[in-house]
């Protein structure tokens, strides 16, 4: 299977290169797609640490966590259903400064159809994560695609 990654980044960052290292992101998202699997990789990139509640962080598929949006097809995309899962939890996860926690998301578990598309058509993944933090500070909106490609 051929997998394309591609990440857009924050939203809010529209800068110089020279800006963009002086205002680089306090936190980033690498998401991965193995298979039926998203993988992801939450990075602080600040030099303090960072609280994030549990239930926001972006393999959270809640209220709070990642934003998934499937789409099946290159022409003519046809949107997957989804299921929202309302569940959330305000416990902390803490995260050093330069340090990064990891974790995945099943997508047969956030989209029904996927396994019937799988093996078989393109499928788009747009996602979009905004942390909320223990001290409620405004963070920047990342978000990104992934295409999974059978193969």
């Amino acid at each position: 299977m051929l997998i394309f990654r591609i990440t857009l980044g924050a939203a809010a960052l529209v800068c110089t290169a020279a800006q963009a290292l002086e205002k680089a992101p306090p936190v980033s998202l690498d998401v991965v797609a193995r298979e039926d699997v998203l993988h992801m990789r939450l990075t602080n990139n600040s030099d303090r640490r960072i609280g994030i509640f549990k239930g926001a962080l972006p393999w959270a598929t809640g209220l709070m966590g990642i934003r998934l949006y499937g789409f099946v097809g290159f022409n003519s995309p046809r949107e997957l259903e989804q299921l929202f899962l309302l569940g959330h939890s305000l416990d902390v996860i803490e995260i050093e400064a330069g340090k990064s926690i990891d974790g995945s998301v099943d997508l047969k578990g956030v989209f029904p159809d996927f396994s019937s598309h799988f093996k078989k058509d393109p499928i788009m993944i747009f996602w979009r994560y905004k942390p909320a933090t223990e001290d409620l500070k405004d963070m920047p909106l990342l978000h990104g695609l992934v295409v999974v490609v059978p193969g």
